[in-house]
Protein backbone atom coordinates (compact mmCIF):
# COMPACT_ATOMS: atom_id res chain seq x y z
CA UNK A 1 0.00 0.00 0.00
CA UNK A 2 1.47 3.33 -0.83
CA UNK A 3 1.96 6.11 1.92
CA UNK A 4 1.31 9.88 1.30
CA UNK A 5 4.25 12.09 -0.03
CA UNK A 6 6.45 12.58 2.12
CA UNK A 7 5.17 9.69 5.14
CA UNK A 8 6.49 6.38 6.46
CA UNK A 9 3.59 3.77 7.76
CA UNK A 10 4.08 2.78 10.71
CA UNK A 11 5.32 -0.91 9.62
CA UNK A 12 7.91 0.42 7.21
CA UNK A 13 9.20 2.36 10.26
CA UNK A 14 9.67 -0.57 12.68
CA UNK A 15 11.28 -2.27 9.47
CA UNK A 16 13.15 0.62 9.16
CA UNK A 17 14.45 0.35 12.30
CA UNK A 18 14.53 -3.46 13.12
CA UNK A 19 17.29 -4.08 10.11
CA UNK A 20 19.96 -2.50 11.50
CA UNK A 21 19.83 -3.38 14.81
CA UNK A 22 19.29 -7.13 13.49
CA UNK A 23 22.98 -8.13 14.73
CA UNK A 24 22.13 -6.80 18.57
CA UNK A 25 18.44 -9.36 18.12
CA UNK A 26 20.89 -11.90 17.60
CA UNK A 27 23.53 -11.00 19.96
CA UNK A 28 21.62 -10.47 23.03
CA UNK A 29 18.30 -12.59 21.72
CA UNK A 30 16.02 -9.59 22.03
CA UNK A 31 12.45 -8.96 21.22
CA UNK A 32 11.47 -5.45 21.89
CA UNK A 33 10.37 -1.86 20.36
CA UNK A 34 13.61 -1.59 18.32
CA UNK A 35 13.95 -5.43 16.92
CA UNK A 36 10.42 -5.61 16.23
CA UNK A 37 8.48 -5.54 12.95
CA UNK A 38 5.08 -6.68 15.00
CA UNK A 39 2.90 -3.43 15.64
CA UNK A 40 1.05 -5.35 18.66
CA UNK A 41 4.01 -6.04 20.55
CA UNK A 42 5.99 -2.50 19.68
CA UNK A 43 2.52 -0.92 20.79
CA UNK A 44 2.51 -3.19 23.94
CA UNK A 45 6.29 -3.24 24.30
CA UNK A 46 5.96 0.96 25.06
CA UNK A 47 3.11 0.79 27.13
CA UNK A 48 4.59 -2.03 29.44
CA UNK A 49 7.66 0.44 29.42
CA UNK A 50 5.96 4.08 30.17
CA UNK A 51 4.15 1.98 32.90
CA UNK A 52 7.51 1.82 34.51
CA UNK A 53 8.80 5.34 34.11
CA UNK A 54 5.70 6.69 35.53
CA UNK A 55 6.95 7.93 39.08
CA UNK A 56 5.86 9.69 41.68
CA UNK A 57 7.85 12.21 43.59
CA UNK A 58 7.66 10.26 46.80
CA UNK A 59 9.41 6.89 44.33
CA UNK A 60 11.99 9.09 42.95
CA UNK A 61 13.05 10.22 46.45
CA UNK A 62 13.13 6.36 47.80
CA UNK A 63 15.17 5.68 44.45
CA UNK A 64 17.76 8.97 44.87
CA UNK A 65 18.09 7.32 48.94
CA UNK A 66 18.84 4.02 47.35
CA UNK A 67 21.39 5.21 44.71
CA UNK A 68 22.86 7.49 47.24
CA UNK A 69 23.75 4.51 49.74
CA UNK A 70 24.89 2.29 46.77
CA UNK A 71 27.66 4.55 45.50
CA UNK A 72 28.83 5.03 49.42
CA UNK A 73 28.95 1.54 49.77
CA UNK A 74 30.76 1.44 46.22
CA UNK A 75 33.69 3.53 47.23
CA UNK A 76 34.08 2.24 50.80
CA UNK A 77 35.10 -1.40 49.68
CA UNK A 78 37.89 0.47 47.25
CA UNK A 79 39.19 3.08 49.76
CA UNK A 80 41.43 5.45 48.45
CA UNK A 81 41.48 4.03 44.45
CA UNK A 82 38.42 3.23 42.44
CA UNK A 83 37.88 2.82 38.98
CA UNK A 84 35.08 4.47 37.92
CA UNK A 85 33.63 2.75 34.99
CA UNK A 86 33.07 -0.66 37.01
CA UNK A 87 31.39 1.69 39.78
CA UNK A 88 29.27 4.09 37.47
CA UNK A 89 27.89 0.67 35.61
CA UNK A 90 27.00 -0.91 38.85
CA UNK A 91 25.04 1.50 40.44
CA UNK A 92 23.39 2.47 37.08
CA UNK A 93 22.54 -1.41 36.17
CA UNK A 94 21.20 -1.88 40.14
CA UNK A 95 18.77 0.98 39.79
CA UNK A 96 17.62 0.07 36.88
CA UNK A 97 17.08 -4.07 37.87
CA UNK A 98 15.21 -2.41 40.84
CA UNK A 99 12.50 0.10 38.65
CA UNK A 100 12.10 -3.06 35.80
CA UNK A 101 12.29 -5.93 37.60
CA UNK A 102 11.64 -5.24 41.42
CA UNK A 103 15.38 -6.40 42.26
CA UNK A 104 16.47 -5.44 46.03
CA UNK A 105 19.29 -2.87 44.90
CA UNK A 106 20.60 -2.60 48.34
CA UNK A 107 21.57 -6.04 48.66
CA UNK A 108 25.14 -6.87 47.73
CA UNK A 109 25.16 -10.34 47.68
CA UNK A 110 24.07 -9.70 43.81
CA UNK A 111 27.45 -7.59 43.06
CA UNK A 112 29.27 -10.37 41.71
CA UNK A 113 26.34 -10.79 38.90
CA UNK A 114 25.98 -7.27 38.56
CA UNK A 115 29.66 -6.92 37.89
CA UNK A 116 29.16 -9.80 35.42
CA UNK A 117 26.56 -8.79 33.58
CA UNK A 118 27.37 -5.25 33.05
CA UNK A 119 31.05 -6.39 31.88
CA UNK A 120 29.17 -8.80 29.56
CA UNK A 121 26.75 -6.51 27.80
CA UNK A 122 30.03 -4.30 26.71
CA UNK A 123 31.83 -7.36 25.60
CA UNK A 124 28.72 -8.57 23.66
CA UNK A 125 27.91 -5.31 22.00
CA UNK A 126 31.55 -4.18 20.99
CA UNK A 127 32.00 -7.63 19.48
CA UNK A 128 28.36 -7.52 17.38
CA UNK A 129 29.49 -4.10 15.96
CA UNK A 130 33.35 -5.04 15.18
CA UNK A 131 32.79 -8.91 13.82
CA UNK A 132 31.65 -9.90 10.84
CA UNK A 133 29.72 -13.16 12.50
CA UNK A 134 27.61 -12.34 15.33
CA UNK A 135 27.63 -14.86 18.29
CA UNK A 136 24.28 -16.14 18.61
CA UNK A 137 22.51 -15.39 21.87
CA UNK A 138 22.33 -18.62 22.70
CA UNK A 139 25.88 -19.74 23.18
CA UNK A 140 26.10 -17.39 26.53
CA UNK A 141 25.59 -19.83 29.17
CA UNK A 142 27.30 -18.39 31.35
CA UNK A 143 25.60 -14.78 31.27
CA UNK A 144 21.96 -16.63 31.56
CA UNK A 145 23.05 -18.20 34.95
CA UNK A 146 23.65 -14.63 36.07
CA UNK A 147 20.62 -13.23 34.76
CA UNK A 148 18.23 -16.26 36.04
CA UNK A 149 20.07 -15.48 39.50
CA UNK A 150 19.56 -11.30 39.38
CA UNK A 151 15.67 -12.00 38.15
CA UNK A 152 14.70 -15.26 38.64
CA UNK A 153 11.16 -14.79 37.44
CA UNK A 154 12.47 -14.06 33.74
CA UNK A 155 13.48 -16.76 30.80
CA UNK A 156 16.78 -15.08 29.37
CA UNK A 157 15.86 -17.48 26.46
CA UNK A 158 12.41 -16.43 25.75
CA UNK A 159 12.38 -13.40 23.37
CA UNK A 160 10.28 -11.07 24.55
CA UNK A 161 10.61 -12.28 27.92
CA UNK A 162 14.40 -11.82 28.24
CA UNK A 163 15.40 -9.04 30.64
CA UNK A 164 17.86 -7.84 27.96
CA UNK A 165 14.81 -6.05 26.65
CA UNK A 166 14.10 -3.57 29.16
CA UNK A 167 18.54 -3.64 30.31
CA UNK A 168 19.66 -2.74 27.00
CA UNK A 169 17.49 0.68 26.61
CA UNK A 170 17.41 1.53 30.21
CA UNK A 171 21.22 0.49 31.58
CA UNK A 172 23.29 0.34 28.56
CA UNK A 173 22.60 3.97 27.21
CA UNK A 174 22.66 5.81 30.70
CA UNK A 175 25.60 4.64 32.08
CA UNK A 176 27.72 5.95 29.42
CA UNK A 177 26.33 9.70 30.19
CA UNK A 178 26.36 9.48 33.50
CA UNK A 179 29.92 8.75 33.50
CA UNK A 180 30.95 11.54 31.24
CA UNK A 181 28.32 14.07 33.15
CA UNK A 182 30.23 12.60 36.67
CA UNK A 183 33.94 13.89 34.75
CA UNK A 184 32.83 17.03 33.47
CA UNK A 185 31.08 18.18 36.80
CA UNK A 186 34.12 16.47 38.94
CA UNK A 187 37.20 15.67 37.58
CA UNK A 188 38.15 18.43 35.10
CA UNK A 189 39.83 21.25 36.14
CA UNK A 190 38.99 24.23 33.76
CA UNK A 191 35.43 24.10 35.01
CA UNK A 192 35.45 27.04 37.28
CA UNK A 193 31.88 26.62 37.09
CA UNK A 194 31.89 23.11 38.35
CA UNK A 195 31.04 23.84 42.16
CA UNK A 196 27.85 25.55 40.88
CA UNK A 197 26.42 22.29 39.72
CA UNK A 198 27.76 19.94 41.89
CA UNK A 199 25.78 22.50 44.40
CA UNK A 200 22.62 22.38 41.78
CA UNK A 201 22.56 18.13 41.88
CA UNK A 202 23.32 17.56 45.52
CA UNK A 203 20.25 19.91 46.51
CA UNK A 204 18.16 18.01 44.20
CA UNK A 205 19.68 14.26 45.59
CA UNK A 206 18.58 15.76 48.85
CA UNK A 207 14.76 16.11 47.61
CA UNK A 208 14.26 14.43 44.76
CA UNK A 209 11.52 15.88 43.05
CA UNK A 210 10.69 17.68 39.52
CA UNK A 211 10.41 21.12 40.98
CA UNK A 212 13.53 20.65 42.88
CA UNK A 213 14.85 19.26 39.99
CA UNK A 214 14.19 22.48 37.38
CA UNK A 215 14.58 25.16 40.22
CA UNK A 216 17.63 27.21 39.41
CA UNK A 217 19.63 27.07 42.25
CA UNK A 218 21.77 30.66 43.12
CA UNK A 219 24.75 30.00 44.45
CA UNK A 220 25.95 32.58 47.12
CA UNK A 221 29.83 32.46 46.56
CA UNK A 222 29.30 33.81 42.88
CA UNK A 223 25.63 35.16 42.48
CA UNK A 224 24.89 32.51 39.69
CA UNK A 225 22.04 29.96 39.32
CA UNK A 226 21.67 26.80 37.46
CA UNK A 227 19.69 23.81 37.65
CA UNK A 228 20.30 20.29 38.32
CA UNK A 229 17.92 19.79 35.26
CA UNK A 230 20.48 22.04 33.62
CA UNK A 231 23.37 20.09 34.31
CA UNK A 232 21.45 16.75 33.03
CA UNK A 233 20.14 18.25 30.04
CA UNK A 234 23.79 19.42 28.96
CA UNK A 235 25.41 16.42 29.60
CA UNK A 236 22.67 14.71 27.26
CA UNK A 237 23.59 17.05 24.45
CA UNK A 238 27.14 17.09 24.70
CA UNK A 239 27.19 13.00 25.02
CA UNK A 240 23.90 11.57 23.90
CA UNK A 241 23.11 8.46 24.87
CA UNK A 242 22.59 7.16 21.56
CA UNK A 243 25.22 8.94 18.66
CA UNK A 244 24.25 8.02 15.60
CA UNK A 245 20.76 6.72 14.42
CA UNK A 246 20.42 4.19 11.61
CA UNK A 247 17.53 3.18 9.23
CA UNK A 248 17.09 1.49 6.41
CA UNK A 249 14.47 2.66 4.40
CA UNK A 250 12.60 0.69 1.22
CA UNK A 251 14.13 2.26 -2.00
CA UNK A 252 14.93 4.57 -3.64
CA UNK A 253 15.99 5.77 -0.46
CA UNK A 254 18.26 2.93 1.37
CA UNK A 255 19.90 2.72 4.47
CA UNK A 256 20.56 5.96 6.35
CA UNK A 257 22.11 7.79 9.11
CA UNK A 258 21.88 10.71 11.92
CA UNK A 259 24.69 12.16 13.67
CA UNK A 260 23.25 13.13 16.78
CA UNK A 261 26.26 13.93 18.32
CA UNK A 262 27.81 16.29 15.35
CA UNK A 263 24.14 17.55 15.45
CA UNK A 264 24.43 18.55 18.77
CA UNK A 265 27.35 20.20 18.61
CA UNK A 266 26.52 22.09 15.37
CA UNK A 267 26.19 25.97 15.51
CA UNK A 268 22.41 26.21 13.63
CA UNK A 269 22.75 30.05 14.43
CA UNK A 270 22.61 32.42 11.06
CA UNK A 271 25.78 33.68 11.42
CA UNK A 272 27.30 30.30 12.56
CA UNK A 273 29.07 27.63 10.63
CA UNK A 274 29.94 24.09 11.01
CA UNK A 275 32.71 24.62 13.14
CA UNK A 276 30.43 23.68 16.78
CA UNK A 277 30.83 27.88 17.23
CA UNK A 278 28.99 30.97 16.96
CA UNK A 279 31.20 33.36 15.43
CA UNK A 280 28.77 36.54 16.51
CA UNK A 281 28.78 34.98 20.19
CA UNK A 282 32.58 33.50 21.05
CA UNK A 283 33.41 31.34 23.37
CA UNK A 284 30.55 31.56 25.65
CA UNK A 285 28.38 29.62 22.93
CA UNK A 286 30.88 27.44 22.01
CA UNK A 287 28.72 24.12 22.04
CA UNK A 288 31.45 21.81 22.07
CA UNK A 289 32.08 22.77 25.77
CA UNK A 290 30.24 21.56 28.24
CA UNK A 291 28.14 24.63 30.06
CA UNK A 292 25.03 23.87 31.27
CA UNK A 293 24.43 27.42 32.08
CA UNK A 294 23.23 27.61 28.50
CA UNK A 295 19.99 26.26 29.61
CA UNK A 296 19.20 27.84 32.00
CA UNK A 297 16.15 31.02 32.09
CA UNK A 298 13.62 28.62 30.55
CA UNK A 299 16.29 26.18 28.76
CA UNK A 300 17.86 28.60 26.32
CA UNK A 301 20.30 30.91 28.74
CA UNK A 302 22.71 33.50 27.48
CA UNK A 303 21.32 33.88 24.23
CA UNK A 304 21.69 30.16 23.39
CA UNK A 305 18.18 29.78 21.26
CA UNK A 306 20.19 31.61 18.17
CA UNK A 307 22.80 28.38 17.85
CA UNK A 308 21.25 25.55 19.54
CA UNK A 309 19.54 23.24 17.22
CA UNK A 310 17.02 20.16 17.81
CA UNK A 311 17.52 18.48 21.03
CA UNK A 312 17.77 14.48 20.18
CA UNK A 313 18.82 13.11 22.74
CA UNK A 314 16.23 10.40 23.15
CA UNK A 315 15.51 10.92 19.37
CA UNK A 316 12.31 12.43 17.72
CA UNK A 317 8.90 12.17 15.99
CA UNK A 318 7.05 8.92 15.76
CA UNK A 319 10.01 7.05 17.64
CA UNK A 320 10.97 9.70 20.50
CA UNK A 321 12.08 7.62 23.79
CA UNK A 322 9.71 7.44 26.64
CA UNK A 323 12.19 8.23 28.83
CA UNK A 324 12.65 11.71 26.68
CA UNK A 325 10.08 13.74 28.87
CA UNK A 326 11.13 13.88 32.32
CA UNK A 327 12.79 10.40 33.57
CA UNK A 328 15.74 10.04 31.42
CA UNK A 329 16.81 13.67 32.55
CA UNK A 330 16.05 12.88 36.28
CA UNK A 331 17.61 9.49 35.94
CA UNK A 332 21.16 11.28 34.85
CA UNK A 333 20.77 13.88 37.62
CA UNK A 334 19.98 11.18 40.20
CA UNK A 335 22.71 8.74 39.59
CA UNK A 336 25.62 12.06 38.88
CA UNK A 337 23.92 13.45 42.26
CA UNK A 338 24.66 10.45 43.91
CA UNK A 339 28.16 9.58 42.68
CA UNK A 340 29.11 12.93 43.41
CA UNK A 341 27.24 12.36 47.35
CA UNK A 342 29.55 8.89 47.66
CA UNK A 343 32.97 10.39 46.77
CA UNK A 344 32.29 13.02 49.07
CA UNK A 345 31.65 10.84 51.81
CA UNK A 346 34.45 8.66 50.72
CA UNK A 347 37.03 11.96 50.97
CA UNK A 348 36.17 12.70 54.29
CA UNK A 349 35.88 9.12 56.43
CA UNK A 350 39.61 7.03 57.61
CA UNK A 351 42.48 8.11 57.98
CA UNK A 352 43.41 8.52 54.35
CA UNK A 353 40.87 12.00 54.17
CA UNK A 354 41.83 14.08 51.38
CA UNK A 355 40.30 14.29 47.82
CA UNK A 356 40.48 11.82 44.48
CA UNK A 357 41.68 12.94 41.86
CA UNK A 358 42.36 11.78 37.96
CA UNK A 359 45.45 9.11 37.89
CA UNK A 360 47.38 8.82 35.46
CA UNK A 361 49.59 11.12 33.22
CA UNK A 362 47.72 10.96 29.94
CA UNK A 363 44.41 11.63 31.98
CA UNK A 364 45.15 14.33 33.41
CA UNK A 365 46.19 16.22 30.52
CA UNK A 366 42.54 15.40 29.04
CA UNK A 367 40.81 16.36 32.08
CA UNK A 368 42.78 20.03 31.85
CA UNK A 369 42.06 20.14 27.94
CA UNK A 370 38.71 21.70 26.80
CA UNK A 371 37.99 19.30 24.39
CA UNK A 372 34.88 17.19 24.90
CA UNK A 373 34.98 14.11 26.44
CA UNK A 374 35.55 11.00 24.17
CA UNK A 375 32.79 8.99 22.84
CA UNK A 376 33.66 5.61 22.09
CA UNK A 377 32.07 3.48 24.30
CA UNK A 378 35.41 2.17 25.56
CA UNK A 379 37.00 5.22 26.27
CA UNK A 380 37.98 5.46 30.29
CA UNK A 381 37.44 2.18 30.78
CA UNK A 382 40.94 1.96 32.77
CA UNK A 383 40.25 5.62 34.51
CA UNK A 384 41.19 5.52 37.89
CA UNK A 385 40.64 8.63 40.69
CA UNK A 386 43.05 7.75 43.94
CA UNK A 387 42.91 10.17 46.99
CA UNK A 388 45.21 12.62 47.39
CA UNK A 389 45.91 14.07 50.69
Amino acid sequence: MGCPSGKISLPSQLQARALPNKKLQIAFGIDNAFTTTDIHWYKEFRRLSESHLRMSTSQWRSVAKTARQIAIDGVRCHPGSISLSPLVQTLTLKISLHLFFGVDATTRTNDSNICFIAAEINRIWLASKQQQQTQPWHTNPALHAALRAAIPDRDPLAPRANPMNLILPSYETMWRVVLRCLVEVRFRPHAAAAPRWRSALATFLADASPHVFNEEVVVPADGQAVSAAAVAKEALRLYPPTRRVYRDLPPPVGGVAADVEALHRRSHGRSGGSSGRDSSAGAAHDLCTFRPERWVGGGTGDGDADVLGPFMAFGGARFLCPAGAAFGPMMVGVLVGALLEGLRVGEGEGEGQGEFEVEGRGYVGEMAGGEPLRSDREAYGDMRVVMRK
